[in-house]
């Protein structure tokens, strides 16, 4: 067996041993997820009993070190609270630790995520007007939101567009999405995050970690040197306040990075950081982008299917 070994440029690791990193979001019931980000309770538990069986369950920063089976590491991006109340208590049965990966917007009436106001403007009830101009820079596009189908088109469509947009862009796009439907931006028990108590609480725990997911979920790669220290940095710092802890990983909103964002990540302090590349953990791969697999709301047989090949030992 050979022991994780990293180049002294801190660029690649290898390793020997089968190794994966499990990303989450949500871990609630959900009916309509376009997404897919939602797992449900159920399901979550019975992937955890599951995994147990094939490998171990580590924390994600010891994910290259060697044992005696596969290692797997569980991490969630976001910061919701359902990971609290919902995840812990199954991750607690099993002894499995996890990793939180938070932004600043921590205190109860900070906005919701864009996504989540998508989510209030689309998905949840027929629009009160047949058609909806979203102002996005450079160019106007019109949405037919008369049905479920359009208005889930709509929600996917901007969902992808917003990602790349600068915040004050995102911010006047949502505004005149609000006007024209007539509805009011709120936050609701559905999409609240962790609050400041609450990451305490799971960093004192010590099943828990948390690590570090910019201040305010930016693309990285949309932000000039200041801005991405504001928000890499910032963030860091933010949680080592409410946490008592320093972080020590990190993961890219959206999977989102460019070669500069590495070395800002490294620079703030943190030991590894994490995209949202779908694979198994490399022989050879760079510390600060690390992939991870992606789970779905699957049941024990399909998630096992999905994952076993990523655990499998190399021929």
């Amino acid at each position: 067996m050979v022991a994780a070994v990293a180049d002294v440029r801190g660029i690649r690791v290898r390793r020997a041993l089968p190794a994966a990193v499990l990303m989450y979001h949500r871990i609630e019931h959900r009916d309509v997820d376009p997404l897919g980000l939602f797992v449900s309770p159920e399901n979550f538990a019975a992937q955890i009993a599951a995994l147990r069986g094939i490998a171990d369950i580590v924390p994600a920063a010891e994910i290259l070190e060697p044992g005696p089976r596969a290692r797997v590491a569980i991490t969630f991006d976001d910061g919701y609270a359902d990971n609290l109340y919902n995840a812990e208590p199954t991750l607690a049965a099993f002894d499995a630790p996890g990793c939180i990966f938070a932004t600043n917007q921590f205190s109860p009436d900070s906005a919701e995520f864009w996504w989540d106001q998508l989510d209030h403007l689309f998905l949840r009830e027929p629009c009160a007007t047949p058609f909806v101009a979203a102002p996005l820079p450079g160019r106007h596009v019109r949405f037919d939101v008369r049905n479920a189908a359009g208005r889930t088109r709509a929600f996917s469509f901007l969902n992808r567009a917003f990602r790349t947009l600068q915040p004050g862009e995102q911010q006047s796009c949502l505004e005149a999405l609000h006007a024209q439907l007539g509805v009011s931006s709120v936050c609701c028990a559905e999409h609240a995050r962790l609050t400041a108590n609450e990451l305490e609480k799971l960093a004192a725990g010590g099943l828990i970690e948390i690590g570090g997911h910019t201040a305010t979920h930016r693309a990285l790669s949309t932000t000039n040197a200041a801005d991405a220290q504001t928000e890499i940095a910032g963030n860091r710092r933010a949680l080592t306040a409410v946490t008592g802890r320093a972080p020590r990983l990190f993961a890219y909103p959206y999977g989102d990075s460019e070669q500069r964002n590495w070395s800002e990540v490294r620079a703030a302090g943190y030991t590894f950081a994490f995209s949202t590349k779908s694979e198994r953990l490399g022989a050879v791969y760079r510390p600060f982008l690390m992939p991870r697999i992606f789970v779905g709301d699957w049941g024990a047989s399909e998630f096992l299917a999905r994952i076993s090949g990523a655990l499998a030992v190399p021929a």
